[in-house]
């Protein structure tokens, strides 16, 4: 990477940014973020049950990868920040902690009711013709069951549950998510369920029923 490639987009703040600079840019598939100990070279991203990060000072020529298998922590953001403070000498931030109140306060403000369909709104087929074993290359396999009158996904390798709010048509929304993340079912003319496709942000992997 060279600097005269950061001149793409500025990077989003990070709740932390402001402790080490909060000048970011995106370039190459890397974030390249200026910082008092000098640049520092990271991404970070979740998937399939589990949320890691990789970071590295050209400078120093010294990195880390943190890998977890709990998707909703920001724990292996929060050892990005707290080992590159401790090697340069600053003992005394506590960025896990900080990233922990940060979650409890996010959590603490996110509605907590469900998402819902309008009054009426129900799936086209019993949930029974939805269940099955889906596959994807890079996901794996995906095991749709019916679980206390819903629809459940389970998926990865690290066995991911996704509780589904019962649909209109043949679009589920993901309970917890509050209507952001969502699975659609693809059927034939003679109502056979052939795909689903989950459809989280930017990222929508497409599984065919085996």
């Amino acid at each position: 990477m060279y600097e005269a490639d950061l001149n793409y987009v500025h990077a989003p703040k990070t709740p932390m940014s402001a402790n080490m600079d909060d000048t970011m840019f995106y370039s190459q598939g890397w974030i390249w973020q200026e910082t008092k100990y000098g640049p520092l070279v990271w991404h970070s991203g979740a998937v399939g049950g589990y949320h890691n990060h990789i970071a590295y000072s050209p400078k120093e020529k010294v990195g880390i990868v943190t890998l977890t298998n709990n998707v909703q922590s920001s724990f292996s953001d929060a050892m990005f920040y707290q080992f590159f403070s401790m090697y340069f000498g600053d003992t005394g931030a506590d960025f896990s902690g900080e990233f922990l109140k940060a979650k409890i306060a996010e959590n603490a403000a996110a509605v907590t009711t469900e998402p819902a369909f309008p009054a009426g709104a129900h799936p086209v087929l019993p949930l029974p013709a939805y269940t099955g074993t889906y596959t994807n290359t890079p996901y794996e396999t995906a095991i749709v069951s019916v679980q206390d009158g819903n629809l459940t996904v389970t998926m990865g390798p690290a066995q991911q549950k996704l509780l589904l709010v019962q649909g209109n048509g043949n679009v589920f929304l993901v309970s917890g998510t509050h209507g952001q993340k969502q699975v659609t079912f693809d059927v034939d003319k003679d109502n056979n369920v052939k795909r689903m496709t989950l459809t989280f942000g930017s990222v929508t992997p497409v599984f065919t029923r085996a």
